[in-house]
């Protein structure tokens, strides 16, 4: 699917460094439950192309999925948790 990006789930210790990711239509970056701990995600860049006034696309949302929070509108870095790190990403076109 293209509803997230790149997920982290279940880890803990673990590095997601360097990526670009384009065009998901939800979390870029999704750290899933919130007991992941002490992962850092770094140097990252989260790139939607679609405004949120396009009445087609929306921006880069999922309306009416069961993660809002995450899904709706465009969540570039989303997480439950806050014992990770998150060093200098970046975002482009998105709402959070």
């Amino acid at each position: 699917g293209h509803h997230r990006g790149i997920t982290v789930h279940g880890t803990h210790r673990a590095t997601v460094t360097n990526n670009v990711v384009y065009d998901v239509r939800g979390a870029n970056f999704y750290i899933e439950d919130g007991n992941e701990m002490h992962n850092t995600i770094s140097y990252n860049v989260a790139i939607c192309p679609h405004a949120l006034s396009d009445p087609i696309k929306r921006g880069c949302s999922i309306p009416g999925t069961s993660t809002p929070g995450a899904d709706a509108p465009n969540a570039a870095y989303y997480s439950r948790a806050a014992t990770n790190d998150w060093i200098g990403n970046r975002a482009a076109n998105t709402y959070n």
